[in-house]
């Protein structure tokens, strides 16, 4: 199972035909009021937990699952009290924190030197580390709780994946600043993009 952090609230997962088989799920035959389904649903979403760091308790919630065509699925999983918070108070903001791998510093350049021309990219906060054979990006930034509902930093996502694997948010931040080593503070892109 992957999975894509689309915001603090709405996560994506792409589960293959073995996944869907090992959480007892049919898309055929799906049915939300089914305690066996609830039952797997629960299982699935305490292992998406562990992995991602998304965490579900106390939220009432939108699943949407679509089949595809290599007998997997994909899930959209949308927190609804989040919406409804967001709505009650547009002034505010959500926290957001993205871990970004490459597989060499070559690729961390190019993704920089990509994201660099855009202002409003790099008015996040970005770290650079390596450690495990590989060079890392963690970004962080406020954005308005509307913005982040319309999923307007998506597109900031979008442009790094070219060259990175989104591979978590905060859960994966705390492991990369306890395995690898920071060479690069504050601004990471705009830093690393001059050095292109």
């Amino acid at each position: 199972m992957e999975h894509i952090l689309i915001s603090p609230g709405k996560i994506k997962l792409m589960l293959t035909q073995n996944d869907l088989q090992k959480y007892e799920l049919d898309c055929d035959t799906i049915d939300s009021e089914d305690p066996a389904t609830k039952q797997s649903l629960r299982e699935l979403l305490a292992d998406v937990k562990s992995s991602s760091g998304f965490d579900v308790s106390d939220d009432k919630l939108f699943i949407q699952l679509y089949p595809s065509k290599d007998g997997g699925a994909e899930i959209y999983i949308t927190k609804l009290s989040l919406r409804r918070k967001a709505d009650k108070s547009s002034e505010s903001s959500v926290h957001i924190t993205n871990v970004f791998r490459f597989e060499n510093m070559r690729e961390l350049l190019l993704a920089c030197t990509r994201i660099s021309p855009h202002d409003k990219f790099t008015k996040r906060a970005s770290s650079a580390w390596m450690g495990d054979g590989s060079y890392f990006l963690i970004t962080e930034e406020n954005i308005p709780y509307r913005e982040y509902l319309n999923g307007t930093q998506n597109s900031f996502d979008a442009v790094i994946s070219e060259n990175g694997m989104h591979i978590g948010s905060a859960a994966g931040a705390a492991y990369v600043r306890e395995h690898c080593r920071c060479f690069c503070e504050g601004d990471a892109i705009t830093t690393l993009a001059d050095l292109a």
